[in-house]
């Protein structure tokens, strides 16, 4: 799609499709940095313009202008303009695209393919780049049609499967359909909820033991060792965006006590609860 010059605009800015949010227009300026879990629905990504060096499940990958690539459910991203950049993106679940579920068992071979690990691009088609043209124009208008927005995303997934051969489809979803995907999402929804380990295994109604070694296979690093990165980058999203008191972070994210907060405080950041703040807001903006 041909850049349009923006004036005077927010470092950042997205539009979102009314009712349900299928749809999203989101724009950044070069130096834009943003994190977000993807717990029930997968994103489909598509860069109009600019470039953005993207992480996904700690696979790291430049995406350039006019590329699509997919943030699979159960999974962290985050990401950070390289160049002013516009995407639109599309949340959908495996459940709403029939043909995907039909593909599964013909791209299972494909799934256990080593070298399919990681972010996948496919480059947009100059039917697709058509096709975000009209689209934008309805979500800038902001016009008020579920259905439409719906089954402009059906449509957007029958001109993906008959523009792109089966095996470029093959790796370009692996991540939606692979192995392991409802426990990616039970995770996802639940860490927060678990106090430690052996409570997020019974929660899964499997023995620690067991719930070490599928974690391990899906997520390639221990639950220890995962849980407490997110709560290292959780926590601080906690202090700036949604301001919550320290005691209540402490509360939150299952602390024996607000001691033990202090010390995780020490240990993960160097720093004391009163100074997290400051320190917080530095971390995020750097």
């Amino acid at each position: 799609m041909e850049q349009v010059k923006k004036d005077k605009l927010p470092e950042s800015w997205s539009i979102i499709s009314p009712f349900d949010g299928v749809w999203e227009i989101s724009y950044a300026l070069p130096g834009n940095e943003r994190s977000r879990e993807v717990i029930g629905e997968a994103i489909l990504v598509m860069l109009e313009y600019g470039k953005l060096e993207v992480v996904v499940d700690g696979f790291k990958k430049i995406v350039k202008s006019g590329e699509m690539f997919i943030i699979p459910p159960g999974s962290t991203y985050r990401s950070k303009t390289l160049e002013e950049s516009q995407a639109i993106l599309c949340h959908f679940s495996v459940e709403i695209i029939p043909r995907i579920q039909s593909m599964e068992n013909d791209l299972e071979s494909d799934k256990k393919r080593e070298e399919d690990k990681g972010l996948k691009t496919l480059e947009l088609n100059r039917i697709l780049s058509k096709y975000l043209n009209l689209l934008e124009s309805y979500l800038e208008q902001g016009i008020p049609a579920r259905e439409l927005y719906k089954l402009k995303r059906q449509e957007l997934f029958y001109l993906i499967f008959s523009s792109y051969s089966k095996e470029e489809l093959a790796s370009f979803l692996h991540t939606v359909t692979r192995e392991g995907m409802p426990f990616r999402i039970f995770v996802m929804k639940n860490w927060k909820n678990a106090r430690n380990v052996v409570e997020l295994a019974a929660m899964n109604n499997l023995s620690t033991s067991g719930f070490v070694k599928k974690f391990k296979k899906y997520f390639n690093e221990s639950p220890y060792k995962w849980i407490t990165c997110k709560k290292v980058e959780s926590i601080l999203e906690e202090v700036v965006e949604n301001k919550l008191p320290l005691k209540a972070i402490a509360d939150k994210y299952h602390f024996a006590n607000y001691a033990h907060f202090g010390t995780f405080c020490k240990a993960q950041y160097s720093v004391s609860p009163k100074n997290l703040l400051s320190y917080a807001r530095k971390k995020l903006n750097s």
